[in-house]
């Protein structure tokens, strides 16, 4: 008995490891379309993507990270586990300071009601004023240790820090584009996530949103896999962002696919009814 329940794993084993294969052949796939996907971090089933353990950290979790996939991210572009790239050359890589400018740069020109550099307005005529003021912002959160140019102070703005830095504007919108792969070997399917984009979102909808920074998948899987994901239902079964990215527990909608971008979210519904009956009827008969 033990002898046919050994082969029978390695023969779940070899399966799990093949069909990984397969789907890595390029020549296997019939298929693949490049989508752009929106999540929106404010929508009910979404939250828990950004939502924090409340009250005391148990020590025995096998989390690092406990705040979200944004901060997450931050945090280990900070301690170097990768690096950032160019929204506009996903070849130029960027380190943690320049992210960490660039951040500074966005909320400055926000709470000052300045006029963001190379960001053109959606309409000229508006009014920037209703920026200006302490309407937004009570307290002066940028110190020494940014002004100085230093690198990520101990308590920075990815780990939550003293510096009252709040990344709410970051923390409304993520982004991340995937191949649809249509494999022959499989029949199915494959889900192939290639990159993931933080951005900055003016909640009055007056500026235009920007990309902060892009990641590459698997640069950042190792630390997704140490983000926690907090069930509302049962905190016992809490998961890893990463489990959940594999599971599709979340909801997005399409504004791109194949260089094709949507301009309603009916389209981007057709397009995702489109290509799931594409492959109904392509593996059905």
């Amino acid at each position: 008995m033990q002898v046919i329940t050994k082969a029978l794993s390695l023969l779940l084993l070899f399966a799990a490891i093949s069909q990984d294969c397969f789907a890595q052949r390029t020549e296997d796939h019939f298929m693949r379309r490049r989508v752009v996907n929106r999540i929106d971090l404010e929508e009910k089933i979404n939250f828990p993507l950004i939502r924090q353990e409340i009250g005391y950290q148990d020590e025995r979790s096998e989390f690092v990270y406990r705040e979200g996939i944004v901060k997450a991210l931050l945090a280990g572009l900070e301690k170097g586990t990768y690096v950032a790239y160019d929204p506009d050359n996903y070849r130029e890589a960027w380190s943690a300071q320049e992210v960490e400018d660039r951040i500074l740069e966005f909320e400055n020109a926000y709470n000052q009601g300045s006029d963001i550099p190379d960001w053109e307005m959606e309409n000229e005529a508006s009014d920037i004023d209703e920026f200006e003021g302490d309407d937004w912002v009570e307290d002066e959160w940028v110190t020494d240790d940014f002004e100085t140019g230093n690198d990520f102070p101990d308590e920075s703005i990815a780990n939550g820090g003293d510096q009252e830095v709040d990344l709410a504007n970051f923390e409304m919108v993520l982004q991340f584009v995937e191949d649809w792969i249509y494999d022959k070997k499989l029949s199915d399917v494959v889900y192939d996530i290639q990159y993931v984009e933080i951005l900055w979102v003016d909640p009055s909808g007056a500026l235009p949103e920007k990309v902060l920074a892009v990641f590459k998948w698997d640069d950042i899987a190792e630390t997704l896999d140490q983000t926690q994901w907090i069930n509302r239902f049962n905190s016992a079964q809490n998961m890893s962002v990463k489990q959940l990215f594999d599971l599709r527990i979340f909801h997005s909608y399409f504004i791109d696919v194949s260089g094709e971008g949507m301009n309603s979210l009916e389209e981007a519904e057709k397009w995702r009814q489109r290509m799931v009956e594409f492959e109904s009827h392509l593996y059905s008969n």
